[in-house]
């Protein structure tokens, strides 16, 4: 293997975006693409390059646009997609490539993927999208970035990733309005400030909405999510729309993991047995063997599979939703102290027809019942709840950092003052 560093690849206004290059001893190879704007270089991005390269494939790790040693000026998504393009092209005209390119990246960087390939790049081939966000207006539906949003765009100041553990990110949160919550955090956030501006699916967010269009793509993709991963909603919806528009090649892996997939049996107290890590990495390449290379895989995998928790077991499924699932409706409940997973909230199989929750315990001025837990009890009941383990996990929003996934793999309490909340994913 032979690697490679800032490498510059030019783009159309002029700038060069930097990437790392993994090559693999047999050239010329077909490409893997992957796009990040939390640093191309560390740990995981050189064992990553290293599993294609043994694999026969040449590994490019880029920084988008105006992060790390790319110029330019970073906007989220905004330029993602024809950059992407521009990227792709750029590698399939390398000597050391076969002109076959295929893209790699999860969260941030699965969203990209699809901005890129309604650009409809000739030499990509197949995506691998991991815990890929939905559109703006899909997961949060009122459009507004919730206030752990400005944390990301902290994390994501300047062209660095920054540390974040310095600010009292839970005062933060309390402060109004929203519009000058970056202050609060220490630092200047324009970009935040212009989406709050654009309370409606206005022409504002189209350069970043894919979903709508998703029709319009035709390549192979491996969705992969887990059941707890926070931006699970967009993976198999984007499964599901894209076999519903006849595309070929598409393929669904869930399992019982964090944003952070594959990177922990246990979440919380549940462990959900040995089974529930695989090798992640191999059955990537078998994907893109498949269908890059043309190697057929035998036997050939189902389009879904799932791991079934309580049975704690993978199955196979023909389609997403399954043949044989059926849907259960659900209504939002409470004994009037639905305000934190202290409260009493819980989920009901027949719609609440009371005009009002019953009355918990007297309510102070505060507003709080007296039978509520204060804040110092949840917090204390929070350290009480958390263990002591900080292992680190295989993060495919963030490697560089220490960010939230990281805290959820060791079982970190959300409510806990010390754990550093994550925001969505901009939109």
């Amino acid at each position: 293997m032979v690697r490679k560093f800032n490498v510059r690849i030019p783009l159309r206004e002029g700038i060069t975006l930097s990437a790392d290059l993994a090559l693999p001893k047999e050239l010329p190879a077909p490409a893997v693409v992957v796009r990040t704007p939390y640093g191309k270089t560390g740990d995981r991005q050189s064992q990553r390059g290293a599993v294609f390269a043994k694999a026969g494939y040449a590994c490019l790790h880029v920084d988008v646009r105006g992060r790390g040693d790319s110029e330019g000026a970073f906007e989220p998504y905004r330029n993602d997609g024809p950059d992407g393009a521009e990227v792709i092209a750029w590698a399939a005209a390398q000597d050391w490539c076969t002109g076959d390119v295929a893209t790699l990246g999860g969260s941030y960087g699965g969203r990209i993927q699809f901005l890129t390939a309604l650009q409809q790049p000739p030499a990509l081939r197949a995506m691998v999208c991991l815990v890929t966000p939905s559109d703006p207006f899909v997961e949060w539906p009122t459009g507004l970035p919730t206030p752990m949003h400005i944390n990301w765009f902290r994390m994501t100041d300047g062209r660095m990733p920054q540390f974040t553990d310095d600010v009292d990110w839970m005062e933060v949160y309390r402060h109004r309005p929203l519009l000058t919550m970056d202050e609060a955090a220490g630092f200047a956030a324009p970009l935040w400030r212009e989406e709050l501006r654009h309370r409606t699916l206005d022409e504002w967010w189209e350069p970043v909405r894919y979903q709508h269009r998703i029709g319009e793509i035709d390549v192979p993709v491996l969705h992969i999510s887990g059941w707890y991963d926070d931006e699970q909603i967009g993976t198999p919806a984007n499964f599901a729309r894209m076999v519903a528009a006849g595309r070929a090649g598409q393929r669904l892996l869930m399992g019982p993991w964090p944003h952070a997939v594959n990177s922990t049996r246990k979440l919380g107290e549940v462990d959900f047995g040995p089974d529930a890590l695989i090798d992640l990495d191999a059955y990537i390449v078998a994907f893109l063997d498949e269908h890059v290379r043309g190697i057929e895989p035998d036997p050939r995998p189902a389009p879904v599979r799932i791991f079934v928790m309580g049975a704690n077991e993978w199955r196979d499924e023909q389609e997403w939703p399954p043949a044989s699932a059926t849907s259960t409706v659900l209504y939002l409940s409470s004994g009037g102290r639905a305000n934190s997973r202290f409260g009493d909230g819980r989920l009901v199989p027949a719609a609440v027809t009371a005009e009002e929750p019953p009355t918990s315990g007297r309510t102070t001025r505060t507003g709080r019942s007296r039978s509520s837990p204060t804040r110092a009890a949840r917090r204390s009941a929070a350290r009480t709840t958390t263990t002591a383990s900080r292992a680190a996990a295989t993060c495919w929003c963030s490697p560089a950092i220490r960010c939230r996934n990281r805290w959820r793999s060791s079982g970190r309490s959300r409510s806990s003052r010390t754990w550093p909340p994550r925001p969505p994913t901009p939109t």
